[in-house]
């Protein structure tokens, strides 16, 4: 019987895992970052008028297919 009570001392050990999980919290503030990227979306905007040039030669857009 003393060696099963040996067994929950092991038990805290997967506790240690536990304190890992704050890591992911580290990845969360990662999400702001694409925030940032949002900004440069906009800038392919920029390029759709762009793009509508390369489409109103229609052997351009012929090209791209």
């Amino acid at each position: 019987m003393p060696n099963p009570k040996l067994l929950l001392p092991a038990f805290p050990k997967p506790k240690l895992p536990l304190p890992a999980f704050p890591k992911p919290v580290l990845v969360k503030p990662a999400f702001p970052k694409p925030v940032l990227v949002s900004p440069e979306l906009k800038k392919p905007k920029l390029l759709s008028p762009e793009l509508k040039k390369l489409n109103r030669p229609g052997e351009s857009g012929d090209s791209l297919i």
